[in-house]
């Protein structure tokens, strides 16, 4: 038996895209120049904090992160960041070849698990978003 249920999964979506829709229409966002990220890599095992200017891809590991948007909703203090990732599908990287995009979508630091990077070797969170 799961430990998660879909019903719960579908609840914590319904929530998440509630919570997102709630600070884009209410106004109180302000937009950030940088997003603050965990990235770990499981095989070495190292987590990393790495600040991510807006629109400035970042080498982090073998991923590459780019900012494209990033709010904090004033009343709240809530975070999303617009990321594009690109790596290698599996476990070990290969400069040589042009990387796929392994990620492109909002993430939100209250609730990191909602929408995250599915891979073998990384797990990126958004941490927070910074002026």
């Amino acid at each position: 038996m799961p430990l998660v249920s879909s019903k719960t999964t579908g609840c914590a979506v319904v929530f998440g895209l509630i919570l997102l829709a709630t600070m884009l229409v209410g106004g109180t966002a302000q937009a950030a120049s940088r997003a603050d990220l965990v990235v770990v890599d499981t095989l070495k095992p190292q987590t990393r904090n790495v600040n991510v200017p807006l629109s400035t891809p970042v080498r982090a590991g073998a991923l590459i992160i780019t900012v494209r948007g990033c709010r904090v909703d004033a009343q709240t203090g809530g975070n999303w960041a617009y990321l594009e990732i690109d790596g290698p599908e599996g476990i070990s990287a290969n400069s040589e070849k042009e990387l796929p995009r392994l990620f492109s979508g909002w993430m939100l630091s209250a609730s990191p698990s909602l929408n995250t990077l599915v891979h073998p070797r990384y797990a990126v969170w958004l941490k927070a978003c910074s002026t």
